[in-house]
């Protein structure tokens, strides 16, 4: 029974300690993905994946007790034959994509601001965000889960039994996480959908442990009869790819052609090149004073990102950091 002043025992709360005592036992077994601990035999897969496919999906944030426990068990035993659609689509559209839009790149309209003032809000605000430790707990959070989604899609993508869900499981997580069809004539940073949030996770710097999870994911999901490096640039750009195939001695001479693979898509930034046409538009459409008034946002801009640190403005002719 609780004590006064403590919440009920509730089955939820029994169901996060029984996972956490099951993640605690396997620190003891020495145990990894290539050995996974007796205690985690198919069997307790089934049964942790039962329960995350049941239990509903904590609201704020999704990935908390005890689905983040449930999770980190997952880790632990035999990567592959548990793992189902229903429960890969719950663990992509459910939990990540919720997670993501929600607490990583929440949706922060500004109207009235021009489009590169936006960019430029966006960065400053990027950074404030993780002077309070909040990207870093996001990433905390969410890494298990990404490396969790590697290891089952390249787990299933080796089985040759003819299993026919191991397939499916393949199917669902390339379609959600690197979509073929990804909306082209959003910018990534302006999309909304999961594919999009995948992409710009290239490039987030509030948490490395969230970017470095997301690369080996989408390697993972790129891979194509071992073309993973020029599928993976053929689809992110190659400006979110590049650092991560540049540390891993990947990026050579056909990786750089398979970049530009699509004359109407940017090499670099991977979307189409109609969005900086309608940026170009916008911007003539503009009267001299609401350029004028974009120019004077864009200063500002520039003068909280100098006083961050994250950029530095140096005057030209001295050579000298300006503001020092």
């Amino acid at each position: 029974m609780p004590t006064d002043g403590q919440p009920p025992f509730t089955r939820a709360a029994c169901l996060a300690e029984l996972l956490k005592t099951m993640f605690n036992l396997q620190s003891f077994t020495g145990s990894d993905h290539n050995s996974p601990s007796p205690v985690f035999d198919l069997a307790t897969m089934h049964a942790v994946a039962r329960i995350v496919s049941e239990l509903p999906i904590p609201s704020s944030p999704p990935m908390s007790p005890p689905l983040s426990h449930a999770v980190h068990v997952l880790m632990c035993g035999p990567p592959k034959g548990w793992c189902t659609p229903a429960l890969a689509r719950i663990l992509c559209s459910q939990v990540l994509e919720l997670e993501l839009a929600t607490h990583v790149f929440p949706e922060s309209p500004s109207p009235g601001v021009g489009p590169y003032t936006a960019k430029m809000a966006a960065a400053s605000s990027a950074t404030m965000t993780n002077n309070n430790d909040y990207a870093q707990s996001a990433g905390d959070r969410l890494s298990p889960l990404l490396h969790l989604l590697a290891h089952v899609y390249l787990a299933e993508a080796k089985r040759d039994d003819g299993n026919q869900s191991s397939s499916q499981v393949c199917e669902v997580l390339k379609a959600l996480l690197v979509p073929k069809d990804l909306d082209r004539q959003v910018s990534i940073e302006h999309g909304r959908t999961l594919g999009h949030f995948v992409i710009r996770l290239l490039t987030y710097v509030e948490s490395s442990a969230l970017r470095e999870a997301a690369e080996v994911l989408v390697f993972a999901l790129c891979d194509n009869n071992g073309c993973a490096a020029s599928t993976m640039v053929a689809h992110t750009g190659l400006g979110p790819s590049a650092g991560f195939l540049v540390n891993r001695g990947l990026l050579t001479e056909d990786i750089l052609k398979a970049a530009g693979h699509d004359p109407k898509v940017n090499p670099i930034t991977g979307q189409k090149e109609d969005e900086q046409a309608d940026l170009k538009a916008e911007w003539e459409k503009m009267t001299d004073e609401e350029k004028e008034a974009e120019a004077e946002k864009l200063f500002v801009q520039f003068e909280r990102l100098n006083k961050l640190g994250i950029i530095k403005a140096v005057d030209p002719t001295t050579g000298r950091e300006i503001g020092r």
